[in-house]
């Protein structure tokens, strides 16, 4: 339905979008993630996370055995908000697991590391041609190959600025340990 001027509302456009049945689920299922901290507010976030939604199932990590308590305690209105939020049916169950939240990798890396070259960087860009040989969409591959080869180009400068790459993850690093890995 569209407002007097003709124009479609947010909700309106929302709920176009979420009747494709993939586009659908998977924007509920990272709508779903991504309010946890609103839907069970600030002081149980702290100690909840949500690892994922299956066949809806909203799998949660909580950091010990009361907050799981806790939470069993509030799961009907915990799923009466997700209801109203994303659409009923949606989040069925709620499972709750103790576990330990990992930290972030931007929490490692010091806020001022450029993990890619300046735009005053001048890169040696050399051709990805063998890198996108067998595709064969011609607009894919002219766009991949611009891709790849500034990836490539990146990944020389690090080289010559004395980056490592981690023999586990194969990441480029700036620091004493990789860290990217635990």
């Amino acid at each position: 339905m569209a407002d007097r001027r003709g124009q479609s509302t947010f909700n309106q456009v929302l709920a176009n979008i979420l009747q494709d049945k993939q586009l659908s689920a998977g924007l509920r299922r990272a709508m779903a993630m991504n309010m946890w901290p609103r839907i069970v507010g600030k002081d149980l976030s702290k100690h909840s996370w949500p690892e994922n939604v299956i066949d809806g199932t909203m799998h949660v990590c909580v950091s010990t055995h009361p907050w799981a308590s806790e939470l069993q305690n509030y799961q009907k209105e915990i799923l009466e908000r997700y209801a109203r939020a994303i659409g009923k049916g949606f989040i069925r169950a709620l499972h709750f697991r103790v576990g330990r939240r990992f930290k972030r990798v931007d929490t490692y890396v010091h806020q001022s590391t450029n993990l890619f070259p300046g735009k005053d960087v001048k890169l040696d860009i050399q051709p990805a041609d063998d890198l996108v040989a067998n595709i064969k969409n011609e607009e894919v591959r002219e766009m991949l190959k611009k891709s790849f080869a500034r990836m490539r180009a990146a990944r020389e400068w690090k080289i010559q600025q004395g980056w490592k790459q981690c023999p586990v993850c194969t990441r480029f690093y700036n620091a004493e340990k990789c860290p990217f890995c635990p």
